[in-house]
């Protein structure tokens, strides 16, 4: 009879520690795909940003009657950093994609495992 307690004890400690560790990744998976987000967020708007400073520079330049905008420097630095945001963007939704779907799969067997427990000791 001990020795059956005991394992059983031994057991619903696995158990509780499985659960535990579950919910610990889940956690962690939600930070990250949080964290993400923001980024793609706050890289859609630095994005817009920049487009608004490039319509300004070709309002600018063509004001000033320069016909040639392609050959002015400032312009070529703001197209520049328009580019490395959009592909920076690029990599951030790419790896939200990622994210997303992990998320769910460790959500659910997170569950499971709490029912499982549930269904054992209740």
């Amino acid at each position: 009879m001990n020795t059956d307690f005991r394992r059983n004890l031994q057991h619903a400690g696995t158990i509780f520690v499985d659960a535990v560790q579950k919910t610990a990744d889940s956690a962690m998976a939600f930070s990250k795909s949080a964290v993400t987000k923001y980024g793609v967020n706050s890289l859609s708007s630095k994005k817009e940003r920049i487009a608004g400073e490039i319509i300004d520079r070709v309002a600018v330049l063509l004001k000033e009657g320069n016909s040639e905008v392609c050959r002015d420097d400032a312009l070529s630095r703001l197209v520049a950093r328009f580019n490395e945001v959009e592909q920076e963007l690029a990599q951030h939704k790419k790896q939200k994609v990622r994210q997303d779907n992990p998320l769910t799969s460790i959500l659910e067997k997170c569950e499971s495992s709490i029912s499982s427990v549930k269904k054992r000791f209740f």
